[in-house]
């Protein structure tokens, strides 16, 4: 009886499991940079954050586990979009909405390794 529970509960998760995969690659694309999105952002000086700054600052605050990496998060997140693929954003986003500063600083360094190594 367990085993026949177990291929039917199985059964009913394939379905989910395909739902749930288009809707993690319909999120993922739909956070990809779009090509009229400007390639900085204005900060309140005047000045122009560029992707590869949002970045290097985001890293430095994850680096002292700084609780400014939330707001830096929060304020740069659509520059950075620029910097990251979706699946490093989203990864990078939870641990820092977790305050697990080292864990996002992991995955940002996954994906440098990454990007090195295809280069």
């Amino acid at each position: 009886a367990r085993l026949r529970d177990a291929a039917a509960a199985a059964a009913a998760l394939t379905p989910l499991q395909k739902a749930l995969a288009a809707l993690v690659t319909g999120l993922d694309e739909a956070l990809q940079p779009h090509e009229a999105e400007p390639t900085g952002e204005t900060m309140p000086a005047g000045l122009t954050l560029r992707p590869a700054e949002a970045l290097a600052g985001l890293r430095e605050l994850l680096a002292q586990s700084d609780g400014e990496a939330a707001e830096w998060w929060r304020q740069h997140r659509r520059v950075l979009r620029q910097a990251l693929p979706a699946s490093t954003l989203r990864t990078v986003g939870q641990a820092i909405g977790h305050f697990e500063f080292d864990a996002a600083l992991i995955a940002l360094d996954r994906r440098a390794e990454a990007q090195d190594s295809t280069t």
